[in-house]
């Protein structure tokens, strides 16, 4: 007859919600995989997490870096009080929802990058989910919650790092128009942009900057192809990038890799660049140089039979009167989600899962609930909008009581191909009248403009333009050369924000001198801060 055993105490256990962690501490590059069929959380903790108190929850933790559970849509990373949502717009949504089970995930840690990898394993392929970029100052240890089931850790004997990426999130810097993105490798290999999808392989340390051009219709027509995602301008002053993967959206592209190619632009024209191959999600090419590169297609109807992988952006503007604008957009899944948040600034992003499909040059509606809201247009159709505008697809009123709507867009066959359930944040109060704000300004002292400023000046300001500042600012005294010297060593956000404080304690000519600066070298940043 079996009969539960108590588990003797030890200082080390957990005593609640079946929390559990490796007793193998770990420095160094390590990469394993967790198999199971109810896993709560999963992630890596530090020694000396707290065990106690039914209060604790080893998700919600700053010495704790977590997968948070599986959700229908996507997943959630968690670390301290800050959570991730990632949806599934990177991967084919059946696919996703058919998971086996138990489902796998990789997990790969280097140590002295600070670097954490989370990996949506499914036979031979992984696919990144998540990366913390962190500071462990102590070793960590594997950790779990696990819920009545089962969990297995399965040990890898070697990672073949080569040829699975590690994630960053760049820099990114507003230009006058659009936005710049940068990043600088630590070493040599292979690295995925998470705000773009772009991958790159390194040979060696390097800096890298990269944006979103304008495709030239002529060029494309004169090769016979049309875009097949965004146009990237990619510069690195190593010149030591041998290789990239650019992000597609078109269905069963692996059987596809005639259709599907690379337009390289120079100052010379168009050349197309064979692909090395073609996986479910990237372009793959070898590159001598960079320059301009974006995924084209074959002018051909083959496409048109399937539907391309896509995404429903939505974003909320506040009117003046009582009312609500929500602005329903419809886009290929490869267009960078900061790019078309910076066209529209005025609005908040709603964060929704957003992956859908759709078919080229079919027409789709949208339609809400409760019904009777205005909706405009009644039916648009879709197109592979890469830029350079991204305006809506479809707009509807809300009234400012408004709490809950459903929206729902419906294929021309009027089946919805995506809803979701949206819950309105309270109106914001009304913004102070212009011409107030102008006097409220001018009645501020320079020290008290710069410090108003500071946190949009730290977040906005570009790379350019710092150096510009700094050039200008240490020509005529107001900072030292020493200064100039320490400031010019600092990542981009770091940069500023030591300028702008290294001014300010200064006094008011320092100050003035500074606004002035940047009112001359960056036009469009001092309008939008208010100093102009």
């Amino acid at each position: 007859m079996e009969e539960k055993q108590k588990y003797p105490d030890h200082p080390e256990r957990f005593e609640y919600e079946g929390q559990v962690m490796c007793r193998e501490a770990l420095t160094g590059r390590h990469y394993w995989e967790v198999e199971g069929t109810s896993v709560k959380n999963m992630g890596v903790a530090f020694q000396e997490v707290k065990r106690t108190g039914c209060d604790f929850q080893m998700d919600w933790s700053d010495k704790t870096w977590m997968l948070h559970n599986y959700l229908l849509h996507g997943f959630t990373f968690r670390h301290g009080h800050q959570s991730v949502y990632v949806p599934i717009t990177f991967m084919d949504e059946q696919a996703f929802l058919a998971r086996p089970q138990p489902m796998r995930v990789g997990m790969f840690l280097d140590w002295p990058a600070g670097i954490l990898c989370f990996y949506w394993v499914s036979g031979d392929t992984r696919t990144l989910l998540h990366t913390f970029h962190s500071t462990f100052t102590e070793p960590v240890y594997p950790a779990f919650t696990v819920q009545a089931f089962s969990l297995t850790l399965l040990t890898v004997e070697k990672l073949e790092t080569d040829h699975v990426p590690l994630g960053f999130t760049p820099e990114v810097s507003r230009e006058r128009v659009g936005v710049s993105y940068s990043f600088q490798f630590p070493g040599s290999g292979l690295f995925q942009c998470s705000l773009t999808g772009l991958v790159f392989r390194a040979t060696r340390e390097a800096e890298l900057t990269y944006r979103t051009q304008i495709w030239d219709e002529m060029l494309l027509l004169s090769a016979n192809k049309q875009p097949g995602g965004p146009l990237f301008s990619i510069e690195c002053p190593q010149d030591c990038i041998r290789e990239l993967q650019l992000p597609h959206c078109q269905p069963e592209a692996a059987l596809l890799p005639d259709c599907l190619s690379v337009g390289h632009i120079t100052d010379d024209g168009m050349s197309v660049i064979p692909p090395l191959k073609v996986t479910e999600t990237h372009v793959v090419v070898s590159v001598s140089h960079l320059s301009g590169f974006g995924v084209v297609l074959e002018r051909i109807k083959k496409f048109l039979t399937k539907p391309i992988r896509g995404q429903v952006l939505l974003f909320l503007r506040q009117l003046q009167r009582p009312l609500s604008i929500l602005s329903v957009i419809l886009l290929p899944s490869n267009v960078p989600l900061q790019d078309v948040k910076e066209q529209h600034t005025s609005s908040k992003f709603i964060q929704a899962p957003s992956f859908c499909s759709f078919h080229k040059g079919k027409t789709y509606r949208l339609h809400s609930d409760p019904a009777g809201l205005t909706i405009q247009p009644k039916t648009a159709q879709f197109f592979e909008n890469y830029g350079p505008n991204y305006h809506a697809t479809f707009e509807i009123t809300l009234p400012t009581r408004t709490e809950d709507v459903t929206v729902m867009v419906r294929s021309p066959e009027e089946e919805n191909i995506w809803d979701y359930a949206l819950h309105l944040p309270a109106p914001a109060p009304a913004s102070p009248d212009p011409a107030v704000q102008r006097r409220l300004g001018e009645s501020l002292s320079a020290e008290e403009k710069l410090r108003s400023v500071r946190p949009d000046f730290i977040n906005h300001v570009s790379n350019p333009v710092l150096d510009k500042l700094l050039d200008e600012l240490q020509h005529c005294r107001v900072i030292s050369d020493a200064e100039a010297d320490q400031i010019r060593t600092k990542p981009r956000a770091e940069k500023a924000r030591e300028l702008i404080d290294t001014v300010r304690k200064k006094g008011a000519e320092a100050s003035s001198r500074m606004t002035s600066a940047l009112c001359s070298n960056d036009p469009y940043l001092s309008s939008e801060l208010g100093l102009l």
